[in-house]
């Protein structure tokens, strides 16, 4: 007790406390009148803390604010107010890093929005442009909005950067065709089944951390809903 009782002096002494009100106070305030704001503050502050985020995504749920999926087109690095909703971060993405997704924000932002993923490959540099952050951006579904399944990307993510070296070496090296134009043909990607849902949920889940696209337990809602409805 004694030896409690001398770091109570210090620890809990009045000024530790009035400090942490204040604190708690001014958090309180934001969440209450600017939760948006507050919620895509606070998840940029703990980007790269995966359990952090899974919090604040249970509580977005509860207060029924939308945490829209990641995109290539609408996300930038850090988490960003949208209306109603907040936009994930693709700096949040599990093998992708900060700084390389700050080099797409800003060729997105100079040169405008990325059509196609051919116009995505053609655009980015080489910290965009490897196997990883290929794999890391179609597992967390930033790929969708180009209407392309995620397993494709994600199967075919080494030929999309020997593609890219190889269009880069083409262009270091001046080579012309017989139109003299720089040789830019397209990246083909070819066509392959889906994942399955709940295979695509996972994969989600290791990149996000935590199940944003849906949930695996969704497919036996309907059975546990009339289950309820027989009991009372």
């Amino acid at each position: 007790f004694e030896l409690l009782s001398k770091f109570a002096d210090y620890g809990f002494n009045k000024s530790h406390a009035a400090a942490y009100a204040m604190i708690a106070f001014q958090t309180a305030y934001l969440k209450t009148h600017y939760p948006i704001e507050f919620f895509a503050a606070s998840m940029t502050l703990d980007i790269n803390n995966t359990d952090k985020l899974s919090i604040f995504q249970q509580e977005l749920t509860r207060l029924k604010i939308q945490l829209s999926p990641p995109g290539l087109n609408s996300s930038g690095p850090n988490f960003q107010t949208n209306n109603d909703s907040i936009l994930y971060a693709l700096g949040a993405i599990k093998n992708v890093g900060i700084e390389s997704m700050k080099d797409l924000y800003d060729e997105r932002n100079k040169n405008g929005s990325f059509q196609d993923l051919n116009d995505f490959i053609k655009r980015c540099n080489n910290s965009v442009i490897n196997k990883k952050t290929i794999e890391a951006l179609s597992c967390a579904g930033a790929f969708d909005e180009f209407k392309i399944n995620r397993a494709a990307v994600f199967n075919q993510a080494s030929e999309i950067v020997k593609y890219h070296k190889s269009m880069n070496n083409n262009a270091f090296n001046s080579q012309k065709d017989m139109f003299n134009e720089t040789t830019l043909s397209n990246f083909n990607l070819i066509k392959e089944e889906e994942w399955k849902y709940s295979y695509k949920l996972m994969k989600e889940y290791e990149m996000l951390g935590f199940y944003l696209s849906g949930h695996p337990l969704e497919i036996h809602k309907e059975k546990y809903d009339s289950l309820l409805l027989k009991e009372y």
